[in-house]
């Protein structure tokens, strides 16, 4: 089973779905960030958010994989209220944006409560050379998160855009996953993560649809021979993780 853990609900589900499937693609994590990437939603939006990633699970059910998009910046009674209410409805996952960094303690309930349930955090991570957006994580915040929550089944979003320094900050804690998306295909950099993490801490991500599948698929086909390596990072750790 091939199994993509980064993509994001838009307009178009059916090119989307249809998409990942002819690129030999099982299942996709999707989550909804708002059709315009809601930075800070309310709590209505991130219901609505949610509402969308359940219609997708609901029309694609062999599929979609559905991921909560929580705000940590909300009372933490909502967002837990909000996590039941989704994981009930047969969401894996939980996803967190740029609201506020990892490193917050804010974060800390929705961790708690990710060990509790036994589903993975993605949580979106990038250092960018022009400079990161308010509340956007980079891989320090992601470590400091898996240091205070070392129980937490943590995956960091971007190892390509987070860089080797990046992968070098979350080696120690062996609880960090880190997905394969981010930017452009860059020389050297999935050999090098393989290299410090270890396949088995290495997921496929696309970050489809603002990412091609082929290019993101490729970045990981080109780099990593056939055999357990490979299928460890397209599918048999995610397929663990999310418990399918």
């Amino acid at each position: 089973m091939i199994i993509d853990v980064h993509t994001h609900y838009c307009r178009d589900m059916v090119r989307l779905v249809g998409s990942a499937l002819d690129n030999g693609i099982d299942r996709i994590c999707v989550s909804s960030l708002g059709l315009s990437y809601l930075t800070n939603p309310t709590p209505d939006q991130i219901r609505e958010c949610n509402d969308q990633t359940l219609a997708s699970m609901a029309q694609y059910p062999d599929a979609v994989v559905g991921f909560c998009f929580l705000n940590p910046l909300h009372e933490p009674d909502f967002s837990l209220a909000e996590l039941h209410r989704c994981v009930k409805a047969g969401m894996r996952g939980i996803k967190l944006w740029v609201a506020t960094v990892a490193s917050d303690p804010r974060l800390d309930p929705i961790a708690r409560e990710a060990i509790a349930l036994d589903i993975p955090l993605l949580h979106h991570s990038f250092v960018k050379v022009t400079g990161n957006m308010p509340g956007e994580s980079t891989p320090a915040d992601i470590a400091d998160l898996a240091r205070r929550h070392p129980r937490l089944n943590l995956i960091m979003a971007h190892f390509t855009g987070n860089g080797q320094r990046g992968i070098l900050e979350i080696q120690p804690y062996p609880n960090v996953f880190a997905d394969s998306s981010g930017g452009y295909p860059c020389t050297g950099i999935t050999e090098f993560t393989v290299r410090t993490l270890g396949p088995e801490r290495i997921l496929f991500g696309s970050d489809a649809p603002g990412r091609n599948y082929a290019v993101q698929f490729a970045r990981v086909l080109g780099a990593v021979p056939e055999g357990p390596a490979r299928n460890a990072i397209l599918g048999d750790t995610a397929q663990r993780l999310l418990r399918l």
